[in-house]
């Protein structure tokens, strides 16, 4: 009897799913790629952004194709980017001392997959934008056939059935915006794909109990872990939702669990041999704010910040507006566990835990019903993946991201879906309002998914859009700063490239507000100073600053080094904005914080004696300069000038010989060469180097004055008229271009 009872609500169940799910899977899957393409079809012509630096454009390993896929599975996922930077270093190097988040990061999968894809259509944005949406429409339809195994149809309307509203809602979702736009947020995607295909694996098992879904279970999950490490969370999700609706006898779980369970230990096993077994590797994270934004507070604030975070995150499901890619400090302020924000969220927090939990000990009791199941299911689809992104247990390195939120969002689609399926079928008149509702829900945020796809165009595009959302944070100021001075290279328009460095300074400005002790702006604003009108002095101090913090910061002292050199140049044009006084303190307090910089020596004897004719303390420096780098040629030429100004010839000869030596082929070496011999009277030795200036530049103009007069002098009339003729010609030349010229030896 009890058989036939059952064969007979199978047939009923079979029938009314035939009825409302009246389109094949293959219908369904052209209407989520369609509905895919609508929603995320403006991506893929854009160029990279954010992240994808570190995985595509900038990571070696990437950049080396498919040949580089097995470097990939070797490292942790930030060693091929930090090679770019640090070529003198080896990876196993790089893996030891370069982790910036804790336990490190193994996710090789999307690394390889956007490596064969370089193999196959080179250095292509667009490839990479559109296997991201093959990958987000998949996961559409594999969350469907999942659905489908635990909701079967209630109503005739296949469009009015749980899985496919939650789909739809699911896609549409502008939270999603930061996992499908963002290249790099493919490790999202294709984690979750993994777990949502292991849970139709399992599922398949228990109806048919075919070994082929024992392989997919294992292969699917494993695939989801190498792509990140949140489709473990799933070890809970996939076991509650068969338990709950599928299949209550424990004894049939086993197998399915086991291949799921075996995929994660085998997984677990890789990654700790790559990344090693020993600690979390928190004491190899440099300590840095924006690696760790805890960093500066502990107890009860660190957990009312956590909590504070966790209802941001209910915000955005419920109201996904404004998004940013950036909630580093001080987006997210810091918040006492007992600030307002905080405790309304703990007491969300601590209902929606007990509700699973509950769920969990009457379903063993046997005493759960199907409301009870549901709002199980829910939370727990909902907790267990933001346990792991919510800082609770361990740092993530960011107070929140909204592709944290990507796989719980599962859960917040599923209930509205279930409430409105609830709703229609208590009462059918309700059906129209119902689907007005979700077509409105729906096309909001449709509407606002498409509009924010824009903000990932590229990195000038979301930096200069986002930081007027994170407006609070030193890194969207940071960003969108050295974004402004990037473009403003590129513009023609000398006024607009000026406004930008402006805003530029002014973001900048703004983010060391923020963190005073942050050396990325610092950096950033050297720079700009120097770009905008040339401002060496100020540029130095911040590179000072910078050292002050960051002692072995190499780009600090590489950017001094190019740049000081510079105001020769600019003080010898008359186009300076700094004074000598103004380098020179410059110069000493570089070097009180980084002693042993030669080009802050030179430039400070040149400061001495040229513009102070200070010359001892000139000599102090240049042989300063001297001692750190003998073959500096710069400086052995500016010590020769100083020795011919202060009438010592002999030793200005020998330093000109040095320059000579050092570089053979220099001009303004072979000129100061005739020049020393002219003034130490021997004229005939002084004419081959001006003749063989002249040879390489026949309208060198201090080569022909001092020629002139060298035959001048040699009473050679008119061979020093020969050479004054041309000479008169380029300062009649010069006079009326509105150039005086520079009888003195020039410098480099």
């Amino acid at each position: 009897m009890t058989k036939t009872k059952n064969r007979t609500n199978t047939k009923q169940s079979a029938k009314k799913q035939k009825t409302s799910f009246k389109f094949s899977n293959k219908t369904f899957f052209l209407m989520f790629a369609v509905f895919g393409f609508i929603l995320y079809g403006n991506t893929l012509k854009h160029d990279y952004a954010l992240d994808d630096a570190i995985a595509i454009s900038q990571n070696v390993f990437t950049q080396q194709g498919i040949q580089g896929v097995d470097e990939i599975f070797k490292y942790d996922s930030f060693v091929g980017f930090w090679l770019s930077s640090y070529k003198n270093m080896t990876p196993e190097q790089i893996q030891e001392e370069k982790k910036l988040v804790a336990g490190g990061r193994y996710r090789p999968l999307s690394f390889a997959l956007f490596a064969v894809e370089y193999d196959i259509f080179g250095d292509s944005p667009s490839a990479h934008h559109f296997f991201n949406l093959v990958y987000y429409i998949l996961t559409a339809f594999v969350m469907f056939v999942f659905l489908k195994a635990l909701f079967p149809a209630q109503h005739k309307n296949w469009w009015l059935n749980v899985p496919f509203i939650a789909v739809v809602l699911f896609m549409a979702h502008p939270v999603h915006t930061e996992a499908v736009a963002n290249i790099k947020g493919r490790d999202e995607i294709l984690s979750f794909l993994g777990a949502v295909t292991a849970g139709v694996a399992y599922l398949s098992y228990l109806d048919n109990k075919h070994f082929k879904w024992l392989v997919l279970g294992f292969v699917a999950m494993f695939a989801g872990l190498l792509a990140k490490e949140n489709a473990i969370t799933w070890l809970a999700v996939i076991p509650v939702a068969a338990l709950f609706f599928k299949e209550k006898n424990l004894k049939q779980h086993v197998k399915p669990f086991l291949s799921i369970f075996s995929a994660t230990v085998v997984f677990l096993f890789i990654r700790q041999s790559v990344l090693g077994w020993g600690g979390t590797g928190t004491e190899n994270i440099a300590s840095e704010l924006m690696n760790n934004p805890f960093l500066y507070v502990e107890g009860t604030e660190r957990l009312g910040t956590v909590m504070f975070t966790l209802l941001v995150y209910l915000r955005l499901l419920f109201f996904p507006h404004p998004l940013t890619y950036d909630y580093y400090p001080f987006h997210i302020q810091y918040h006492e566990l007992s600030s307002p924000g905080s405790m309304i969220s703990l007491i969300i927090y601590v209902v929606l835990a007990g509700i699973m939990i509950w769920s969990l000990i009457a379903w063993l009791r046997g005493k759960a019903g199907q409301k009870l199941k549901l709002a199980g299911l829910i939370t727990i689809m909902y907790l267990a993946p933001l346990s792991v992104v919510s800082n609770l247990f361990f740092p993530v390195g960011s107070f929140m991201n909204e592709r944290f939120i990507y796989f719980s969002s599962l859960a917040f689609v599923l209930l509205l879906a279930i409430i409105a399926v609830k709703v229609v079928s208590n009462k059918a008149s309700r059906r129209q309002t119902i689907g007005v509702l979700l077509i409105l829900v729906l096309g909001l945020y449709s509407v606002k998914t498409i509009a924010r796809n824009r903000a990932w165009k590229d990195d000038f595009t979301l930096f200069t859009t986002d930081v007027k959302t994170s407006e609070k944070s030193a890194k969207s100021n940071t960003s969108a700063g050295g974004k402004l001075i990037e473009k403003s290279k590129t513009l023609k328009n000398k006024q607009q490239a000026a406004e930008y460095v402006d805003q530029a300074i002014t973001y900048l400005n703004r983010a060391l507000e923020i963190h005073p002790n942050y050396v990325d702006p610092m950096l950033l604003l050297g720079n700009a100073h120097y770009q905008k009108n040339k401002d060496i002095a100020k540029a130095i101090y911040w590179y000072t600053e910078i050292l002050k913090r960051r002692p072995a910061h190499n780009l600090a002292v590489d950017n001094a080094r190019l740049i000081l050199p510079q105001i020769v140049g600019l003080m010898s044009a008359g186009e300076a904005v700094n004074t000598p006084d103004e380098i020179i303190q410059a110069c000493k307090e570089l070097d009180q914080v980084k002693p042993g910089i030669p080009e802050v020596y030179r430039v400070l004897g040149l400061m001495y004696g040229r513009y102070k004719q200070d010359y001892n303390t000139a000599l102090k420096y240049y042989n300063k300069a001297l001692e750190i780098n003998p073959d500096y040629a710069d400086v052995w030429k500016d010590l020769g000038v100083v020795y011919g100004q202060t009438g010592n010839f002999e030793k200005a000869l020998e330093c000109f010989n040095k320059v000579h030596q050092i570089k053979p082929k220099d001009e303004q070496a072979i000129l100061n060469l005739g020049i020393t011999y002219q003034n130490m009277g021997e004229i005939q030795k002084s004419i081959p180097y001006f003749k063989q200036v002249l040879d390489k530049n026949p309208e060198h103009i201090q080569a022909l004055y001092f020629i002139g007069n060298a035959y001048k002098q040699l009473g050679n009339i008119s061979k020093a008229n020969e050479y004054f003729k041309r000479y008169n010609a380029l300062m009649q030349a010069r006079e009326q271009n509105k150039k005086t010229p520079n009888m003195q030896i020039p410098d480099k």
